[in-house]
């Protein structure tokens, strides 16, 4: 693990490794600051004590039957990323996207580790779901949008998105590029272009940076 230890410690992302029996080995930098949780704290601890939390459906992820171990373990390959939503040391709620990489182990016949690497995305899940609520509201009463806005015709535009165009829109808006907007929609790159291409076109704009200004200006984002 010394090795991976060098290669991740100065990573920009959290990242910890576990072995099969799901202790922590490995606890850099980036993950003291998201989670609050020194390495000190946090080595040969169960994982789950730490990066318990729950999934997008609420339910209680990461518990003592892990299934990426188990996924590492009896298939040998690594699981598929999710988003889990953690309490750090000061109680504060941090929603945090994963990512799983399998590690050989360096012992003949010996049980793989598993190496996660996780970032911060609350912000972007938050926009998310402030779009998904305001959505779900406009559909229910259509004309609060125009009463919200003093321009109609801009209120006129910005009803004519669909709710997918508008969850790209701001996550524009929060800074997020069109490859981590692929990434955290579970989109393809070409299919969030054809988002931002006919999102520009509904908003009268060429730019998504005008897009994103129209949204702010009228008070629509």
């Amino acid at each position: 693990m010394g090795t991976l230890l060098n290669m991740f410690q100065d990573s920009m992302d959290g990242v910890y490794a576990v072995h099969a029996q799901q202790q922590i080995i490995l606890w850099n930098k980036a993950a003291e600051k998201l989670t609050g949780y020194s390495a000190q704290e946090a080595l040969r601890r169960p994982c789950y004590e730490i990066m318990g939390g729950l999934d997008e459906q609420g339910r209680v992820i990461c518990g003592a039957s892990c299934q990426v171990i188990q996924v590492a373990v009896s298939r040998g390959r690594a699981a598929p990323g999710h988003d889990i939503t953690i309490q750090t040391r000061d109680g504060q709620r941090r929603v945090l996207n994963i990512t799983h990489i399998l590690a050989p182990s360096q012992e003949p016949k010996g049980l793989p580790s598993v190496v996660h690497v996780f970032r911060d995305v609350t912000q972007q899940k938050d926009a998310v779901r402030l779009v998904e609520r305001l959505t779900e509201y406009l559909d229910q009463h259509p004309r609060a949008l125009s009463e919200a806005t003093q321009d109609p015709e801009a209120a006129l535009r910005f009803q004519q998105l669909t709710s997918r165009e508008r969850e790209v829109l701001a996550l524009l808006a929060d800074g997020a590029s069109p490859k981590f907007i692929a990434s955290h929609l579970h989109l393809s790159l070409a299919t969030v272009r054809n988002h931002i291409q006919s999102m520009l076109s509904k908003l009268g704009v060429h730019t998504a940076l005008e897009a994103v200004a129209f949204g702010t200006k009228h008070g629509l984002l």
